[in-house]
């Protein structure tokens, strides 16, 4: 009898601890992804340095970010005002090729309703809405991410710059669902 108590304590534990080690690599991925997440999120710094902007007068208008749960899916939306236009410095970056507004008929329809107000608004536990705003006069970029042969009927994975050139404002907007 004392035999097979300790047998099936030993079948218990062993069981217990691969429970545990289980959910153990499971904590450990999760936190891997969202640390991963966290130090890919852009921020004031790398949106300057993304366009050797260090040397222009700028603050930070607002951030915020609606991304949370798993996969991390959501918006994080970025502005920077600059007190002067920055539309030639934003130029001399060969790596990023800047198109003039308005978007593109399809890029449009994905951000903009027909009367322009934004598709995607976030809204903060205090009632602050935060979106990307309709721009007429300026220069936007969109870096498509979408792993799809038919990208633009099916954009969710981007990062979109748009310099308002009136207001001297920088957006940045990465959605990710």
């Amino acid at each position: 009898m004392y035999k097979k108590i300790l047998k099936l304590k030993d079948m218990i534990f062993q069981m217990s601890f691969l429970k545990l080690s289980i959910l153990w690599s499971i904590f450990c991925i999760l936190c891997f992804y969202i640390f991963l997440e966290l130090i890919s999120t852009p921020t004031e710094i790398s949106m300057v340095e993304n366009f050797n902007l260090e040397n222009e007068n700028h603050y930070l208008l607002y951030k915020h970010s609606s991304v949370g749960g798993f996969p991390m899916d959501g918006q994080i939306l970025v502005a920077l005002q600059f007190e002067e236009d920055i539309t030639k410095k934003l130029f001399e970056n060969q790596e990023y090729k800047w198109e003039a507004l308005p978007y593109k008929p399809k890029i449009s329809k994905k951000l903009f309703f027909e009367d322009h107000t934004p598709v995607f608004v976030s809204t903060t536990e205090n009632g602050e809405e935060f979106y990307l705003p309709w721009v007429e006069n300026g220069y936007y970029i969109l870096l498509d991410k979408t792993k799809s042969e038919i990208k633009e009927e099916f954009m969710w994975d981007y990062d979109l710059y748009v310099y308002d050139k009136d207001e001297f404002v920088l957006y940045f907007l990465k959605s990710r669902m």
